[in-house]
């Protein structure tokens, strides 16, 4: 039973891998509609424009989800089990490694994320 957890703690640690990597798709997204929309208006350039109701809610929403599974890793790792930390670990390096390669056109700085970790808000 305990490395049934483990192994499902890895697979929220993956999880929350690939949660990452479609909040930051999404984002790009969003920039590039946003982007096509603004050449295509006919006020001035300089006014900003922000994304629609439901892009923010989408981004919202991705964004809970990714803060959610992160804070409940955290306290998964405040068992101070070190199989559990282990799972933890792990999981994040299969995520990695499954769900931010890196793409042809596709810069570094792209690809890294402006926090380590989402935890931090």
């Amino acid at each position: 039973m305990f490395a049934a957890s483990c192994i499902g703690i890895a697979g929220i640690a993956v999880i929350l891998e690939g949660m990452r990597r479609i909040s930051r798709d999404y984002d790009n997204f969003a920039l590039k509609q946003l982007s096509a929309a603004n050449a295509n208006r006919k006020v001035p350039q300089s006014t900003p424009m922000k994304a629609t109701a439901l892009q923010q809610l989408i981004r919202a929403i991705l964004h809970t989800i990714t803060f959610g599974l992160a804070y409940i890793l955290m306290l998964l790792a405040m068992y101070y089990n070190g199989y559990i930390i282990i799972s933890i670990l792990l999981g994040t390096g299969i995520g990695k490694f499954f769900c931010d390669w890196l793409t042809i056109g596709q810069t570094a700085a792209e690809s890294v994320d402006d926090c380590p970790t989402a935890c931090c808000g």
